[in-house]
């Protein structure tokens, strides 16, 4: 199988993909979000509702509170509610959670679906998704979320 790999990096982030070239662009797609030209809009136009959500890492960063075993469960519930109530996505996969890890400078578990299986059968922050390896945050795990500090 041939593989495709990319490396980008700016002054706060690395993201390197590896994998089938439509893994990679599905991963590219989702990541533009978070990539910026570095242009900025004229100064007489007032900010858009997509210009003023936070990134994914501010909203971390606001949030996570938790260190040792819970961190890793904080994160993912975190990284849940922005994907679908930040970004409007109605359901996010295992990937985009995982890329999210990249994004806030958290290694990644050693066992990603294990983990994200954890939050949906045992704690129940999580639901099935319409199709395999898609979730959406449950009501319960939606209500865990702290408000910004």
């Amino acid at each position: 199988m041939e593989e495709t790999v990319l490396k980008f990096t700016t002054k706060d982030v690395t993201i390197e993909l590896a994998g089938s070239e439509e893994f990679v662009e599905r991963q590219i797609r989702f990541f533009k979000h978070y990539l910026s030209t570095g242009e900025s809009a004229p100064a007489e136009t007032a900010p858009s509702a997509e210009a003023m959500k936070p990134n994914l890492a501010t909203f971390f960063e606001k949030r996570a509170s938790r260190s040792g075993r819970g961190a890793i469960q904080e994160a993912l519930l975190l990284f849940g509610y922005y994907l679908q109530d930040v970004e409007g996505q109605p359901e996010f996969s295992i990937e985009q959670i995982g890329g999210c890890f990249g994004v806030v400078g958290r290694p990644l578990p050693k066992n990603l679906h294990h983990a994200v299986g954890t939050l949906k059968r045992k704690h129940k922050w999580f639901e099935e998704g319409s199709k395999r390896g898609y979730y959406r945050l449950s009501e319960k795990g939606r209500k865990l979320v702290r408000p910004a500090k």
